[in-house]
This record gives structure tokens, sequence and C-alpha cells, in this order.
């Protein structure tokens, strides 16, 4: 009996469909005088991608939203379609091409997952400007200060989950009252003041809620050289400082001349002006621990995602032993009938970014949210038969502990990205939906996305793994120290490089030269080790290692064990100060829905997994971990919190503790 074929390597795999001739095949260009590789097929410029999308899905709904709160019932929803999008947007471009956008203009957007997002970022593709996607959570924390500011806030500082909802977002998202204060007196505000001087756009287009956040300060802004701020919501319930600086723009109703529409249909201005170097979306990073940095995207770095995107599934597809051209074809072909998502992730994000390019290269429909809720999402994936779950590992993590989803409700694919997964969740996803492809994926803004990924059987084999670099992508693990490359299987600092990989850091040109070797390499500060066969095991942030007596301990070695105690939802490993050893563990948990738990039992059952090192001193228990927009964890204040438990227990541990966080 013939032995069965032998399975390729990574590096063959590769190989094999990354040819020449082939949807993935590669090429090296030189950008700013480095050698890159880049997929020879992506669109030249995003506006490409969009007409031709766009066009060819005409008649599909492309998305489907709930209608636009004041005046709607909670569940009143609405459709557009793709051909109707691409016609809104055709005429909004116009509109601003009258006001004098043009390519490399920038054009701020700011607001939550909506049609009137996808249109402004529709129109300023079409005129070759450039984009600048603000953080709507932003607007979120100073809603809450005006809150407090009207005596609204609970006495005790404790935000149940009916007033969290009337806030319209989870209450995870909402600090404790001297955290918002915090935040919001160096102010919140002032960050969005912030993203929005260093950037400079022309026009600012939002949502009614980030009208509120701008319209106060609109005449601030125009000193600083920032444009007219307009919202495609109604503003006449808002402020009177928003509704006195902030002017309604009814999309439906432009006024605007067919010249000018005409005008941006036929590519005048755009033609032969935008090219792929030219810059094509600006993003911010998250900004937990400063004040956010703009990264500059080129249109070539945002389009490669496009292909980027559906290159793990061939991988695994010739990892199987399929033949390449069936691998392909399993990669790139959308699906005959139309499929449905469910978009759980900010636009404004990386993430969300990427996400709704794949959703829109396949004709698929986008389900938006109002905000994010496990019953409401459940309820649209029953409504709509989302068959692919995506975003970040808290969304499929809290789907499966809410046991609320039909039993006979099965995923065909489950993917996550923009954090650390815990080590069990792709067990979990496989018992509970055993026949769905399973991919994660790690990115970072800086990177445009997605940069390493792994998926099927091998990330099942591989439980902690985080992948290999995509085709066009690299990367290298250098010493902690000294930042030169070190042997597989050793601890060090993750470098990528890649054509993928953003233009740079605007107005910053420290931290560009922080970020960025002399040749070409990006530190992303994440701490790790890289096997024998390229595959990717992460430890850490560089910053959030805890250093216990001169050991380092990573973080995610803490909470892939704890995690592991079924009673866990969520986990986030944290330093608390020792006056000898300098760092040992604290830990921030939430516990699954119905589940109680001491500390005490925490840490019991933590050190059943752990080296002692490693062991837990203090557990503090949260309702729900503190997060940003995109699902990642905000270790600094759950380190706040835990701190200050620990420091009111007298920095040791405590055999009676109790603590709950207030949050």
């Amino acid at each position: 009996m013939a032995a069965p074929p032998k399975q390729l390597t990574f590096k063959e795999v590769d190989a094999a469909f990354c040819t020449p001739g082939s949807y993935f095949e590669i090429e090296e260009v030189t950008i700013d005088g480095r050698p890159q590789r880049v997929w020879k097929n992506a669109p030249r410029t995003f506006r490409d991608f969009l007409v031709d999308r766009m066009t060819h899905w005409s008649d599909r709904v492309m998305v489907n939203e709930p209608n636009p709160l004041p005046g709607a019932h909670y569940d009143d929803r609405r459709d557009i379609t793709y051909g109707q999008m691409l016609a809104d947007g055709y005429r909004l471009a116009g509109w601003m091409r009258e006001q004098g956008v043009g390519p490399a203009t920038r054009v701020a957007i700011g607001g939550t997952n909506s049609i009137g997002w996808l249109t402004s970022f529709t129109a300023v593709n079409l005129l070759g400007a450039v984009p600048v996607c603000l953080n709507s959570t932003l607007s979120l924390h100073r809603t809450l200060l005006a809150a407090l500011a009207a005596g609204h806030w609970p006495k005790d500082h404790k935000i149940t989950r009916s007033q969290a909802t009337a806030f319209g977002c989870r209450r995870s998202a909402i600090p404790a009252h001297p955290q918002v204060h915090r935040l919001t007196a160096p102010s919140v505000q002032d960050v969005q003041i912030h993203c929005l001087t260093l950037t400079k756009p022309h026009i600012v287009l939002v949502d009614s809620a980030d009208a509120e956040v701008l319209g106060p300060v609109a005449d601030k802004l125009a000193q600083a050289g920032v444009g007219k701020v307009y919202s495609w919501n109604p503003v006449s319930h808002l402020n009177a400082g928003a509704q006195k600086a902030v002017k309604y723009l009814d999309f439906a109703n432009l006024p605007v001349s067919p010249q000018s529409v005409e005008a941006v249909r036929r590519g005048d201005g755009f033609n032969g002006v935008v090219e792929p170097e030219s810059d094509g979306l600006i993003l911010f990073t998250s900004g937990t621990t400063s004040l956010p940095k703009g990264v500059m995207i080129t249109q070539r770095q945002n389009c490669q995602n496009i292909i980027t995107g559906s290159a793990p599934i061939a991988r695994v597809a010739l990892r199987m032993g399929a033949p390449v051209a069936m691998a392909v074809a399993a990669a790139t072909t959308p699906p005959e009938d139309q499929v449905s998502g469910l978009m759980s992730v900010p636009f404004f994000h990386v993430t969300g970014n990427i996400s709704w390019n794949a959703m829109v290269r396949q004709g698929a429909r986008m389900v938006m949210m109002r905000r994010w809720s496990v019953p409401d999402a459940i309820k649209l994936i029953v409504r709509y038969n989302i068959k692919n779950l995506g975003g970040v590992p808290s969304i499929a993590t809290a789907i499966l502990q809410s046991g609320k989803l039909p039993e006979d409700h099965q995923f065909d694919g489950v993917s996550y990205g923009g954090a650390a997964p815990p080590k069990r969740l792709v067990a979990d996803v496989k018992k509970r939906f055993p026949n769905a492809f399973i991919n994660h994926g790690w990115g970072m803004t800086e990177a445009s996305g997605l940069h390493i990924a792994i998926s099927g059987q091998d990330y099942i084999d591989r439980p902690e793994a985080v992948g290999i670099a995509i085709p066009i992508g690299e990367m290298r693990i250098v010493h902690l120290e000294t930042r030169e490359p070190v042997p597989p299987n050793t601890l060090g600092v993750l470098h990528i490089k890649g054509g993928n990989v953003m233009k740079g850091y605007i107005n910053n040109p420290k931290a560009n030269a922080e970020a960025f070797t002399p040749d070409g390499w990006f530190d992303t500060g994440d701490v790790g080790i890289m096997d024998a066969d390229g595959i990717l095991y992460l430890r850490d942030r560089a910053k959030d290692m805890i250093i216990r007596g001169g050991e380092n301990i990573a973080s995610a070695e803490v909470e892939n064990a704890v995690t592991l105690d079924s009673r866990i939802a969520e986990c986030a490993a944290v330093p608390v100060p020792d006056p000898v050893l300098g760092e040992r563990v604290g830990l921030g948990v939430s516990l699954a829905p119905g589940v109680t738990a001491t500390p005490e039992s925490i840490i019991a059952e933590a050190e059943k997994r752990l080296r002692k090192p490693a062991r837990p001193v203090i557990v503090v228990i949260f309702d729900e971990l503190p997060r940003n927009a995109n699902g990642k964890t905000l270790k600094n204040d759950v380190k706040d919190v835990v701190g200050k438990a620990w420091a009111a227990q007298g920095g040791k541990p405590a055999a009676d503790s109790t603590l709950k966080a207030k949050l």
C-alpha cells in the first residue's frame, strides 16, 4: 500500500500558489529605495477596487442597518444596494469636489458603522482624497462626562447593564466615574482635537454623536486649520454648540451640479494623478497609553489586504493535499449565493477596515448593529442566517459562553484577530462548530491589517501559535536589548517587513526613527519566539512583561492557564509592586454567565497550572474587563484597579480577600 503523500511545508505551499500567472502572483517593487514584495494583481488604487466591485454586485444588498435614532423604532432596519452606494458616493464626491476636495486632500470621517460612514468613505476614495478615520468611541466618554455633569452618574460609581444600554454601549466600555474624569479632564475631547489638528482635514463628515462632540470646539478646530464639520444625521436635537457649528448634510438631497458628479464618474483629476504610492488612508493607533499616532497608509498598502485576506484559505487547502488550481479557486471564488456577515468591529479600526473590504470583494451583505450586544448579535445571526463569525476573540468567546445560539446553527467559518485569543478558544470553537474553518490572524494598524496568520488543522494542532507571515510579508525575532536577529526558539522582539507596512507616522519623525530600522524592519514591540518552521508564538507586549525577581513572566502564560478554568470568561495578568521582588502577578478577571467564584478559589485553581513565579497573588473580579473599540483589553485600566486593590490590602496577599472591581 502506497504511503500517503508528504504534507507540503509552509514554504513549499507559498511557492506553489504564488506563481507567475496566478491570482496570488508576487512581484518585487522598490518603495522609498527599498525592495518590497507586493501582490501583482492587487488593485492599483482603492477607487479601482470600489468601482469594480460595486458595479459588479450592483443589484445586491450591500448594507442592512438599523434606522438612525432618534425617530426610529429600535428594531427598524433598512437596506442599500451596492449600486445605490456607488451612486450616492459619486453624488457626495461631486459635492466635495465643489468644496475643493481632490487627490491627496484629507477628509475626516467620524461615527459608528453605518451607511453614512461607508458612503463618506466611498466618496472620498472616488476623488483620490485621503480618508481620516476618527475613533468614534471618544464620543462615548464625552457623553458620559455630560451625564456626570448633569448629576446622572450613580453615587456608588457603578453602572448597571440597563444603564449601559441607555448609553448605547457595553458596560465594560464605561469606565468607573474617577476614570471618566481622568480621561476627559486632560480630555477625551482634546484627544479628538489632537487627531484632527494633527491631520488638518479640509472637511469633517460625522454622525450626530460625533457632531455633538465636535460642534462646541468647531471654532478651535478652525483656528488650527481644520475644515468645516458636517453631519450626515440631523442635528436639530443636539446641543446648542453642535446646532450652531455643524451643518446637516442630507446625502439624498445634496446641492451639487450634474457636471461635478459626471466629472467624478469619469475620473477627472484622478486618472494619471493618483498612483499606488499616493497617500490612501489615515488610521490612528489606539492611544491607550498616550495620544494616538496617525498612521499613513498608501493606496498600494491598503489594497494589499484585498488579496492577503484570502491567502490563508489557499494555504490550508494545499496543506490538506488539494491541487493548486483547486486551492486557488477555493480562496478566490465568491459564493454563488450571497452571504451575510455581522459587522461587529468599528470601520475606523484596521480590523474593521479589512473586514468590510473582504465583504465587498465577495459581494456579501453587511449586517450592522446599533451596539455590541450578545442577544442582539444572536438575533441577527439567526434572522440573516449568518454563517461566518468574525471580529476579535472576545466576540467568539461571548457567543460561545452565552449558550443562546440555537443548537442547530452552525458557522462555516470563525475568524478572529486584533487581540490575543485564549489558548482554549480554538478547541471550544471546534467542539461547538466542528465543520467550521477557523482562522487566527495577527496584524496591527501599522501593518495595514493582516501580517501573520494560522488556520485550519495547523491552528488546532498549535493553539498557542500566531502563525506564519503572509506571502508578501517577512518577520524575524531580534534580541530584547541588542535588536540583533536570534536563532529559532529564542525569546525576542518581533520585527516585520513587507509591502503592507505603513508609510510612517504623520508628523512624528521621532516615532518613525524609533519604529523603523535603517533597512526597513518595523519594531512591533511584541515579544515571542519563532520556531524552525517559521511559526510565531507571541508571549507578550514588551511593555506588559511582568519581571519578578529578574525573571520575565509573560502575561499570556498566566492568562492561558487561568482561562482553562471554565468559570473564567476573560483574564488580564498585570504586575503589582513588591518591595523585594520588584513585581508580582496580579489578575483582573470576569466570570462566565451565571457563575460565582471567589478570588481564593480562582488562585487555587490557577496554582495547579502555573509554575511558582507565575502564580497570582491577587485577583480582582470585574463584571467585564474594560476594552477599547476593537475589543482589546485596556491593561492600564486593569492595572490601575488591581494596583489600588493591592495597595488597599497592604501590598501582600489577603487570605480573606473578596475584592470586586467597581466597573
